[in-house]
């Protein structure tokens, strides 16, 4: 094999790749966005059946949703900083795990603002309100990927053919 030949199987390799890459984050972040609003479900009859303290129904929700350990991160700086400290600093944490967008975090943001602030009802409401969010956000996620999902992973094929004939 040429070195011409090893070059151009490269840069198609690396091209498919990248496009490969960003279809996968967009699937990736309907699922957690998905899983999240699962996890909101089990906090919400935590709270209103439960009566569990904060960070027990974290734990909980660690096992039973797969949010790549944001309950968990959070349940652990809770009682050190507080909880809306502990949320903020655990959204940001696990962020680029999550694939998750600005509009997603600014969701998340508001729910760990309003969380353990008051009553248990209005506890519910607030998870209500933050999980009709987060279902706007999982639509426009999914949308983005039907649209934008295949693009990338054919972009990527594509671009890595237009490069080998460009360069070679």
């Amino acid at each position: 094999m040429t070195l011409k030949t090893v070059g151009a199987v490269i840069i198609f390799c690396v091209c498919t790749y990248v496009g490969i890459y960003k279809g996968d984050r967009l699937k990736k972040r309907c699922v957690y966005l998905r899983n999240i609003q699962t996890a909101l479900n089990i906090l919400e009859t935590e709270i209103a059946f439960g009566g569990s303290r904060l960070k027990r129904a974290f734990e909980i929700l660690n096992d039973a949703a797969d949010t790549c350990g944001l309950f968990k991160a959070a349940a652990e700086n809770l009682e050190e900083q507080g909880i809306r400290y502990a949320w903020k600093k655990a959204v940001e944490e696990k962020r680029t795990k999550m694939c998750l967008s600005d509009a997603d975090i600014q969701v998340m943001e508001v729910f760990g603002e309003k969380l353990g602030m008051t009553d248990k009802e209005n506890q519910i409401k607030n998870i209500k309100y933050v999980r009709e969010l987060l279902a706007s956000e999982q639509k426009k996620a999914e949308g983005d990927y039907e649209q934008l999902g295949r693009l990338y992973r054919s972009g990527g094929v594509l671009g890595g053919l237009f490069l080998i004939l460009i360069l070679f």
